[in-house]
């Protein structure tokens, strides 16, 4: 017993000094100063921290101390809400010792909107949704003030300058908001190059849901080329006020309107080729852009003398011509399809793999999706009021049922089958509503084009009549252009 005990405590002494002697050859990571870092809010922001950081060891893992974010491997990633500075400190551990670091990331670029908020006025950041209510005690200065701070630290400020939101076939008067805070944030807040850039939204049908839009992006004016005498203001809230109108259509009814969009939609098909079923319908671009000249042609040729009663009549067989088309469920385009045999077979053959390979997919998406679908269209239109209420409120609508309806339908799937198969459906639902849409909208021009191919097939006089009525139509269009332009 005497002589084991030295024995033992020697063998502890000695695996207490082996385990110093390891950690005493391995010191901490070494972690170099990281330089400030700028990004925007509308992007991820992400950086790659190994460049930074030296250890003798042969691997090192990341966390995060503070500042949010995440880190994979040595990538650091957060996105960050809004305009500022925001500081990360972060730790580098080799398994055994641990040192920190950190840097400041600046976000130099956001997109906020100025909207009206109950009786007051707000900034809203269009990433992250977050409100900045200002009061109005002073009136507008807060609302002014705000977006001078926020063009300083360079955001872009959304402004609908019209004030209201409406369904009128012309733009409301712009208010002088736009003109007041780009102004002050030139004279008051000294800043330099600021930019006010007009865009226009034109619907194609506003009162539809899935309706395409145009978005258009007009010639910019500089605020540092502004002249500041005389009346600045009233000037440049008329100069923002033209530049949107050339970026829109305005029309002083809504009977000039939907005598304008015919007469652009029936010159777009005309001077179409035609185009596979599988091609979206004429360019939404190419309908405004026709829309625009017919009607600055029109305005021209109104102060020829002479002139009327030849537009009148180009405009009167435009009009028969695009209802006897609609009449009939004829597409211009089609017009100009093959008759031939040998293609209708060809035409039916494909369409109808199509059918039978992506039919089944399509219905799924219906079948799983008719119930949220109905349900938001009967909601919408109880709530609305006006023509323009229904495709709105249904988006709305639809973007609180139809998750709804995913939880409720996976958990009745999840009860039933089990959890993989409540899984494997839920990642159906979105990938078959998309190509629902889809092919419903395949299928519509297919189906158009046999009714199309068939009647017109039967009834070649129609369809040469047709043609000769739709060519005399396109080089009456050009005439009349040319007249307008004086040559």
């Amino acid at each position: 017993m005497v002589i084991r005990r030295p024995l033992v405590l020697s063998l502890v002494l000695l695996g207490l000094l082996s385990a110093c002697g390891r950690n005493a050859g391995n010191s901490a990571p070494r972690v170099a100063t990281v330089p400030a870092q700028t990004g925007t809010s509308t992007a991820m922001f992400s950086l790659d921290l190994a460049p930074f950081v030296a250890d003798d060891g042969p691997t090192v893992t990341y966390s995060v101390v503070s500042g949010g974010g995440t880190f994979t491997g040595s990538v650091y990633s957060r996105q960050f809400p809004t305009l500022g500075s925001y500081d990360v400190v972060f730790r580098v551990s080799d398994g055994g010792k641990t040192a920190t670091g950190g840097f400041t990331v600046r976000i130099t670029a956001a997109t906020l909107m100025v909207i009206q908020l109950g009786d007051s006025l707000a900034l809203w950041e269009t990433t992250t949704a977050d409100l900045s209510q200002m009061s109005t005690a002073n009136g507008n200065a807060d609302a002014f003030q705000a977006v001078t701070d926020a063009l300083a630290r360079g955001a872009a400020v959304l402004v609908f300058p019209e004030g209201i939101s409406h369904g009128a076939s012309e733009l409301a008067p712009v208010k002088t908001g736009i003109a007041r805070m780009a102004l002050q944030a030139r004279d008051q807040g000294g800043l330099r190059d600021v930019h006010i850039l007009p865009v226009g939204l034109t619907f194609e049908r506003k009162e539809q849901p899935r309706t395409r839009v145009l978005v258009e992006i007009g010639a910019p004016i500089a605020l540092d080329r502004w002249p500041g005498d005389g009346a600045p203001v009233e000037a440049l809230t008329r100069e923002v006020d033209a530049r949107l109108r050339a970026v829109t259509l305005n029309f002083p009814t809504d009977d000039a309107a939907a005598r304008a969009r015919l007469v652009g939609e029936t010159l777009a098909g005309i001077f179409a080729e035609p185009r596979p079923v599988g091609e979206s319908d004429l360019s939404l671009a190419e309908q405004v852009r026709l829309t625009r000249r017919s009607e600055e042609a029109r305005r021209r040729l109104a102060a020829r003398p002479g002139a009327g009663p030849r537009v009148q009549e180009f405009e009167r067989r435009l009009q028969a011509f695009g209802d006897e088309l609609a009449d009939r469920g004829i597409e211009l385009a089609d017009l100009e399809i093959s008759l031939g045999t040998r293609k209708g077979a060809w035409f039916a053959v494909r369409e109808g793999a199509m059918a039978a390979v992506a039919g089944p997919l399509a219905l799924w998406g219906r079948v799983n999706h008719w119930l949220p679908l109905r349900l938001a269209r009967a909601l919408a239109r109880h709530s609305s009021r006006t023509p323009q209420d229904p495709a709105q409120h249904t988006l709305v609508v639809g973007l609180v049922a139809v998750p709804l309806f995913y939880a409720a339908q996976t958990a009745a799937v999840w009860l039933v089958a089990g959890g993989w198969w409540a899984l494997l459906y839920l990642a159906s639902l979105i990938p078959s509503a998309s190509w629902d849409l889809r092919y419903q909208d395949r299928r519509r021009r297919a189906v158009r084009r046999v009714h199309a191919y068939r009647l017109l097939r039967g009834d070649r006089p129609l369809r040469a009549r047709l043609r000769d009525e739709a060519a005399w139509l396109r080089q009456e269009a050009s005439e009349l252009e040319r007249l307008a332009g004086g040559d």
